[in-house]
């Protein structure tokens, strides 16, 4: 048993940013600005610790208003409790987000105390495509490969003669020699799924996530279409308890997300399908770069071999950065950042003068 360690301050700052360009979302439609919530905390040691949490209703259906609310009235009383410790944030049920944003601030005051950045660089770099027509994609994935990304995720579904186009474009403009991946987000059913999986085959994918919708059951996993290339999933994969039930019925290759269950649920994650010889992708789920840094200390403390890309660059796509120095990439790979504690890498006057409101709780 952990030692009690309550948390005695916190500030919660709402923070907006806006995209370079309008983002057409798979979930959620088309947008052009994110919100989030930047939380600082201090325990009782006076170590300090950082999260931020993505408010998209249509992701995990939360405002920040109501993530706000949340954390004053459920959140705090349970962390600033005198004999709180990191497992009581199980007893947060149903809120993913709530629990997410205290498991990351939990995990950033324990890395207070370390603050160790692993060794050497972090890797492969995988930068995202989200969906347009097979040529702006195609080239979003040649300027990726120019920047020193060592992969690059094509997110398809948008119907298999699109997709198709979309495979062929991507390989014309970055060759086969140069790692793709696919993710469909659930969009096909049976006949579609199959003929998905051929074309993955076909084009050289590295993987294939959420080709069809899979859940922790096994009549939905035996309906997949047997293929060489490995499936990923991701969507009904949001906590330890899935990747263990996914584990259990043979599915070892996952999407651990810190922006969806927290940093240390995501460490699990990856920890169950690690030990049966599976894979995981540190994955996007629309990250500043405080978010960024958090897949970024996922990976450092993961072997590598368990890691199948990190989706890091969702950053990029948003006009306002947040930390003090930059995510770098070189020869495929992350730079390792100057510290991966996040409380000390977050630029907190830029925050500040990006917040609209702003939330103090204890003294």
């Amino acid at each position: 048993m952990l030692k009690p360690n309550p948390i005695v301050r916190a500030e919660i700052r709402a923070v907006s940013l806006h995209y370079r360009e309008p983002i057409e979302w798979t979930t959620g439609g088309v947008e052009a600005h994110a919100d989030y919530l930047v939380a600082r905390v201090w325990d009782r040691e006076g170590r300090q610790g950082a999260a931020e949490a993505a408010c998209r209703p249509a992701w995990n259906g939360m405002s920040q208003a109501a993530l706000l609310t949340l954390f004053a009235d459920i959140g705090w009383p349970l962390v600033s409790s005198a004999g709180f410790v990191p497992e009581d944030i199980e007893k947060i049920r149903d809120v993913g987000a709530l629990s997410a944003l205290i498991d990351t601030l939990v995990a950033d005051l324990d890395h207070d105390d370390e603050r160790g950045l692993g060794s050497g660089d972090l890797g492969p770099a995988t930068s995202v495509i989200t969906r347009g027509s097979p040529r702006e994609m195609a080239k979003a994935a040649e300027a990726a490969a120019m920047r020193g990304f060592g992969a690059v995720k094509i997110k398809l579904g948008q119907g298999i003669e699109v997709d198709t186009a979309i495979l062929d474009a991507v390989r014309s403009a970055v060759g086969f020699d140069f790692s793709v991946c696919g993710d469909a987000n659930g969009a096909y059913g049976g006949a579609e799924s199959a003929a998905l999986m051929e074309l993955a085959y076909g084009y050289g994918l590295k993987f294939i996530e959420d080709p069809r919708k899979l859940v922790p059951l096994a009549t939905s996993l035996d309906q997949m279409p047997r293929s060489v290339v490995p499936v990923v999933v991701d969507r009904y994969c949001n906590s330890p308890l899935a990747a263990e039930q996914f584990s259990d019925l043979g599915q070892i290759d996952i999407a651990a997300k810190p922006g969806r269950c927290g940093s240390r649920s995501a460490r699990a994650m990856v920890e169950a399908v690690a030990q049966r010889g599976g894979h995981a992708v540190i994955g996007l789920f629309g990250e500043t770069d405080i978010g960024a840094l958090t897949q970024l200390r996922l990976a450092s403390m993961t072997e590598s071999t368990a890691v199948w890309g990190i989706e890091a660059s969702f950053h990029e796509a948003l006009t306002e950065s947040l930390l003090r120095f930059d995510l770098a990439v070189d020869n495929g790979r992350y730079v390792t950042p100057p510290t991966l504690h996040l409380a000390s890498a977050i630029d907190w006057e830029r925050v500040e003068a990006l917040s609209s409101s702003m939330l103090v709780l204890g003294s």
